[in-house]
């Protein structure tokens, strides 16, 4: 008889345990022609998810869930067919990203049997809500990545300084600065050309070793009737590594065009980045050429070069633009002055050859001057050459030569430059009419 009442107790625990697993007090009555569906519900059966590869590509995720038997209350129910199928979604820097449903085939005659499920949460009706599968993201790795990034990267679009230190500046977009290199290696980046009327962008610095980047080139410009013409100015090259590196050349500077009535102006070319200890100057960028009809042409100026450090030549002088004049006066833009060379080793550099000018008409044509030479500051060694004076040229008018530049000094036990030499001056009036005198230094 207690034998008798024990398994009656036991069957009786056994049905409460399993209506308290089907259906919590605050569920609705189930419904048994309904099969219910429950998210990651782990069955006798393998389900294996589907590998996903992480944005970054570093770690492709591909991995086995265990096996795990479903639990039924004995005495009480009928097994139910389990299958378990996985919903792949796009990754999110988790090794694992899918989902799964699983659907329960369930006899009509038997009642429902509610599987174990991992890692469940409570749902809103006091039942099993939506699982969480758990997860093994990458962001660990993703973060080591981007504090690297961070010291060591190039420049980009969106961000043109390199890492604070390695890696190369980006170019510059159109009319935009060029990157800086990083702190101890990279070159600066390119300035961007101009565009729609914008100046060049200036090069990028390096830091310790590297070249700076070179300036971008100024936006031409053309007008037309009265309204005077100016060529946008080149951009400035970057200063090259503080130890070593050569600096970046200046951009050269924008055309200017007005056939009408109106003047027009050369852009001005891009100084030269200086060297650092040990590298050469970077050459300054040439003038714009200038165009007009009735109006007065006058041609840009060509870039100052840049200096060197310690041991290192002095960058060149830019050259001056060339101008024409159909029947108006035209001027030639001055050389660019030369930068200086090193203080133990290195020789100046040369100035800038001045453009020419050329008058059509009965107007004055007039040559620009040549740039001067840089001086060198090293034993033994010679200044930078004096750039030429420009030519001019006036069938109906008047031309004068520019004069050259003068020559660089040179250091201890050493001379002076060649001079630049004056330009010729051809006109209608020799009286007035002549060439540019030579500048000073060595014939």
């Amino acid at each position: 008889m207690a034998h008798a009442a024990m398994k009656m107790t036991t069957a009786l625990a056994t049905g409460l345990l399993a209506a308290a697993a089907t259906s919590l007090p605050s569920d609705p009555p189930p419904q048994a022609h309904t099969p219910e569906v429950h998210p990651l519900a782990l069955t006798s059966s393998a389900a294996n998810a589907t590998a996903v590869a992480t944005p970054n590509s570093l770690m492709p995720a591909s991995a086995g869930l265990p096996a795990i038997g479903v639990r039924t209350l004995p005495n009480s129910f009928v097994a139910a067919d389990v299958s378990v199928e996985p919903e792949v979604e796009p990754a999110r820097n988790t090794l694992f990203t899918s989902h799964f449903h699983a659907t329960i085939n369930v006899p009509a005659s038997s009642r429902m049997v509610r599987p174990l499920i991992a890692s469940a949460t409570p749902g809103s009706h006091g039942g099993i809500g939506k699982s969480t599968a758990t997860t093994a993201p990458i962001a660990g790795i993703d973060s080591i990545g981007a504090f690297v990034a961070v010291f060591i990267s190039n420049g980009t679009p969106e961000h043109p300084n390199a890492g604070l230190l390695i890696g190369n500046g980006a170019d510059g977009a159109p009319g935009q600065n060029g990157g800086n290199g990083g702190l101890l290696f990279g070159n600066g980046g390119r300035g961007g050309d101009g565009v729609n009327g914008g100046q060049g962008g200036r090069g990028g610095n390096a830091g310790l070793v590297g070249n700076g980047g070179d300036g971008g080139n100024g936006s031409d410009f053309t007008t037309k009737d009265n309204v005077a013409a100016f060529g946008r100015d080149g951009g400035n090259g970057g200063n090259g590594g503080r130890l070593l590196g050569n600096g970046g050349n200046g951009g050269s500077g924008g055309n200017a065009q007005n056939l009408d009535r109106g003047g027009t102006v050369g852009g001005v070319g891009g100084d030269g980045g200086k060297a650092g200890a040990i590298g050469n100057g970077g050459d300054g960028g040439h003038g714009g050429v200038a165009l007009s009809g009735s109006g007065t042409a006058r041609g840009g100026q060509g870039g100052t070069g840049g200096s060197a450090g310690v041991a290192g030549n002095g960058g060149n002088g830019g050259g001056g633009g060339g101008t024409n004049s159909n029947t108006g006066n035209a001027v030639g833009g001055n050389g660019g002055t030369a930068g200086q060379g090193g203080a133990t080793f290195g020789r100046g550099g040369n100035g800038g050859d001045a453009g020419g000018g050329r008058a059509l008409g009965t107007g004055t044509a007039t040559g620009g001057n040549g740039g001067n030479g840089g001086d060198s500051h090293a034993i033994g060694q010679d200044g930078g050459a004096g750039g030429t004076g420009g030519n001019a040229s006036a069938p109906a008018g008047t031309g004068i030569g520019g004069n050259g530049g003068n020559a660089g000094h040179g250091g201890i036990g050493a001379g002076d430059g060649p001079a630049g030499i004056g330009g010729t001056g051809t006109g209608s009036n020799p009286a007035n009419s002549h060439n540019g005198q030579n500048g000073s230094g060595a014939p």
